[in-house]
């Protein structure tokens, strides 16, 4: 009898690492960290960035890549930098990355607010996000086996 409330239990807690990528709207999520990203560039006087569905390919390219590698970097265990990734997908442009990372994320507002929060904290992250010639940006979210976020936010 103990055996099997322990294998049960463990299937319980096994399930849980699989409700990030079944339940949350990555995408919700994206567009969330976009509007607040907007926000912050019309407070300092700046033009509103353009969401480009290319560069957030090439964002949640870079994501799912740490998450399932696990690795937290802007540069790839191969030696690829953000400007070699967006090449590769055919994007030609100064391209500027933020990534994030967090493994008690809470629900979609709380992870792009505190993405948000943190990067705006950062000096190198808060130039990215005021930068004046950036035009376009593309954010990608990936969950790895236990839930931890890996979010990268793409300029252009």
């Amino acid at each position: 009898m103990k055996i099997a409330i322990i294998v049960a239990i463990c299937l319980i807690l096994a399930s849980f690492s699989f409700i990030p990528q079944q339940l949350v709207d990555k995408n919700s999520i994206a567009l969330e960290i976009h509007e607040d990203t907007n926000n912050e560039r019309i407070k300092a006087g700046l033009h509103e960035l353009q969401y480009n569905p290319q560069l957030a390919k090439v964002a949640e390219g870079h994501s799912d890549d740490m998450a399932q590698r696990n690795y937290f970097d802007h540069v790839t265990p191969e030696g690829l930098e953000p400007v070699d990734r967006a090449r590769n997908a055919g994007v030609k442009c100064e391209v500027g990355e933020n990534i994030y990372t967090v493994e008690l994320w809470g629900n979609r507002d709380r992870l792009a607010y505190r993405a948000m929060s943190d990067w705006m904290d950062s000096e190198e992250h808060k130039a990215n996000i005021l930068h004046e010639s950036y035009i376009q940006e593309g954010i990608g979210i990936a969950f790895n086996y236990w839930g931890v976020a890996y979010v990268t936010q793409n300029f252009c």
